[in-house]
């Protein structure tokens, strides 16, 4: 179950294009760049230095990462500012840089992404998700007016309400492994501007041949951003449903139950092998006394399938038992999924047989009447 848990959620499409990506935190030194203006004359500097790096195909930032849900919920209203009314929609609060969409492979569904003109420019242009649109009711929302709370809490206008007009409507991405959607808000990121953000650059080649020159790309602009030490500096990055830590736990948790049933299989093989060939004088003998080898083979595969098959009855009931404390380490899958029981007895059962076959077999092949002279 952990194993194809595992597998599952690294299949399932986010709805992004994470082929060689690169991903650093930039997280300026206070007490310099604590201002709005200061931030963004950095953030556009970097922007510029490591899109300049020889191999970077194009780059991007965003204050948390795509499929993050760092950052804490704001609110939106249609048609003018929130007012903390039952009719507020509760979103996820993003800001972005221009091409920001274009260069994750984002689609744009209707109207169209943020351009330069609108980073440099007013607040004003909105992008919205598609499950933020279907809330809308009818008609488009392109052109219609969207309020929304800002939220970065280091900045004086925390609780503000950014009020502007919607230019574009992006595909949703699968943040959980339920599948469910949640309302998402896209601002430029110069309208509301981040303390520290997540620069993402797309290389040309392997991305990890581009790691060290993205960071002096970054401290040739700031020596002072942080980016020796954990959970700092470039990486290679492929944005998915779990965060880090749980894919850690899934492939942990997967090599374990791999291990375990590794385990049971060479230790079923050894005690039933073992077992089978203490009976070699026995089934001598009886082929001294006229039983085919056939005969044989048939008679101690059928006794050993009849004690795997109680065996694997009484695992099966366990299993069924304990598996809901799996629940919370699953996901895409339930814990008492039909295919991965059989699966999983299948492959024991055949172990079993051919644990009985192969040293049944040997004996088989044993003179009867060197049988008969032990006896």
């Amino acid at each position: 179950l952990l194993t194809q848990s595992y597998v599952r959620l690294s299949r399932v499409d986010v709805g992004l294009d994470q082929e060689r990506l690169i991903s650093v935190r930039i997280n300026p030194p206070s007490p310099d760049y604590d201002s709005p203006e200061a931030v963004i004359d950095l953030f556009a500097r970097l922007t510029e230095s490591v899109g300049a790096v020889p191999g970077i195909e194009s780059v991007t930032m965003i204050n948390h990462g795509p499929l993050s849900s760092g950052g804490a919920p704001s609110r939106a209203a249609f048609g003018g500012a929130p007012t903390g009314s039952e009719d507020d929609v509760r979103v996820v609060y993003r800001t972005i840089s221009a091409g920001y969409f274009s260069m994750l492979g984002i689609p744009i569904v209707r109207g169209r992404e943020f351009d330069e003109d609108d980073v440099a420019g007013g607040p004003g242009p909105i992008i919205i998700n598609e499950t933020l649109a279907r809330q809308w009711g009818e008609g488009s929302p392109v052109g219609q007016t969207l309020g929304v709370i800002k939220a970065a809490r280091t900045r004086a206008d925390f609780g503000e309400p950014l009020v502007g007009r919607v230019v574009g409507v992006v595909g949703d991405l699968n943040r959980t492994a339920g599948g469910a959607q949640t309302p998402v808000v896209y601002v430029p990121l110069t309208h509301n501007p981040w303390p520290e953000v997540n620069l993402v650059a797309r290389s040309k080649g392997a991305p990890a041949a581009m790691l060290e020159a993205v960071e002096d790309a970054i401290h040739q602009v700031e020596p002072r951003i942080p980016l020796d030490g954990p959970f700092v500096g470039a990486t290679t990055v492929r944005f998915g449903l779990a965060s880090p830590a749980q894919r850690f736990n899934a492939a942990l948790m997967s090599a374990f139950a791999v291990v375990a049933l590794l385990l049971a299989a060479v230790g079923m093989y050894g005690v039933i092998a073992y077992t089978v060939s203490l009976r070699t004088r026995e089934i001598g003998v009886r082929m001294a006394l006229g039983a085919t080898p056939g005969r044989v083979l048939r008679s101690v595969v059928h006794r050993v399938a009849r004690i795997t098959l109680i065996g694997l009855g009484l695992g099966v009931v366990a299993a069924l038992a304990l598996s809901r404390l799996l629940a919370g380490l699953l996901y895409l899958i339930e814990p008492r999924d039909p295919a991965t029981f059989v699966g999983v007895g299948m492959i024991l059962m055949v172990v079993a047989i051919l644990a009985g076959y192969v040293p049944a077999r040997r004996a088989g092949k044993v003179d009867p009447l060197v049988a008969l002279r032990g006896e």
